[in-house]
C-alpha cells in the first residue's frame, strides 16, 4: 500500500503528520490490519513531536483502552492539551466529558464553549455534538 509506505518514510524522518496518519491507519484498520499497539506508539511519537491531533488521538486510545490500559485522567489531560493547541477532536472529547461529568466535574458552560470551538475548528464530531446541544436548549 503506497500510502502506508509514504507515511512510514515521513514518520521515520520525524514528520509528526506522517506518524499521525500512519497511526490512524493502524487504529482504524483502513487498508491494513488493525494494530492498536503500533497505533499508540505512533500517536505518541506524533504527540511528542508537537502534533495536537496526535495528542487527541492518543487521548482517545487511553480513554477506551485501545493498545494501552484505560486511563481516563491521562486521556482528559491529552484532550485538554490538544484542545489548547486547536485540535478539534480534543475539544470535542473534552467538551463531551464536561457535559456528562465522566471523570471531571460537570460544567455545561465549559462543555458548550469547547464543543462550539471544536466545530469551528472543523471537527465533524464537534459539529454533530454542537447541533445536538442547540436542539436541547
Amino acid at each position: 500500500i503506497k500510502a502506508k509506505s509514504l507515511f512510514e518514510k515521513s514518520c521515520d524522518l520525524g514528520d509528526s503528520v506522517g506518524c499521525n496518519m500512519l497511526a490512524d491507519m493502524y487504529k482504524s484498520g483502513e487498508q491494513i490490519k488493525p494494530d492498536y499497539l503500533k497505533a499508540v506508539d505512533l500517536f505518541t511519537r506524533s504527540c511528542d513531536n508537537g502534533n495536537s491531533s496526535g495528542c487527541a488521538q492518543l487521548g482517545y486510545m487511553y480513554e477506551y483502552g485501545l493498545g494501552v490500559q484505560t486511563d481516563l485522567q491521562r486521556a482528559l489531560m491529552l484532550y485538554s492539551e490538544s484542545c489548547s493547541e486547536n485540535a478539534g477532536l480534543g475539544c470535542a472529547k473534552l467538551g463531551e466529558h464536561y457535559l456528562t461529568g465522566k471523570g471531571i466535574n460537570r460544567d455545561r458552560e465549559k462543555a458548550d464553549a469547547l464543543i462550539k470551538k471544536s466545530c469551528s475548528l472543523g471537527s465533524s464530531l464537534g459539529c454533530e455534538k454542537y447541533f445536538k446541544l442547540r436542539e436541547t436548549r
